[in-house]
């Protein structure tokens, strides 16, 4: 088996053993996670769905809503959406400050924002 066919049997092996967890977490709080708060004061929803559109055929990996909602949620915990909200944007100024950014159709992104965008794609196809 080759590096790449076991990184993609991980992957999906996580994916699947998160499953219940991921799904029981994202109902809750489904609009914050598709919710990319401060592009959304910049731009109009089709944008927003477009850079979606456009991040996942570059990474499509995570052309799937269940393998953003796992790596959106990361190893976070919150109480409540405020908590949940809170952890989101200091993922993403922590990603703009370490420079773990993505440029997609002319906007640079922190991942997180890009995930999110992705989301919001997919939910709204």
């Amino acid at each position: 088996m080759d590096r790449r066919s076991f990184v993609r049997l991980s992957s999906y092996t996580a994916a699947i053993l998160s499953l219940p967890t991921a799904f029981s977490c994202t109902r809750k709080y489904a609009k914050t996670w598709a919710q990319p708060l401060f592009i959304s004061h910049l731009v109009e929803l089709k944008t927003i769905i477009a850079i979606g559109k456009s991040y996942r055929k570059m990474i499509p990996d995570e052309d799937s809503r269940l393998v953003l909602y796992i790596r959106l949620k990361g190893h976070n915990e919150w109480e409540d959406e405020e908590g949940l909200r809170a952890a989101l944007d200091s993922r993403i100024i922590t990603e703009f400050l370490t420079d773990q950014t993505v440029t997609v159709n002319g906007w640079i992104l922190a991942v997180t924002e890009a995930r999110q965008c992705a989301l919001l794609s997919i939910i709204n196809a």
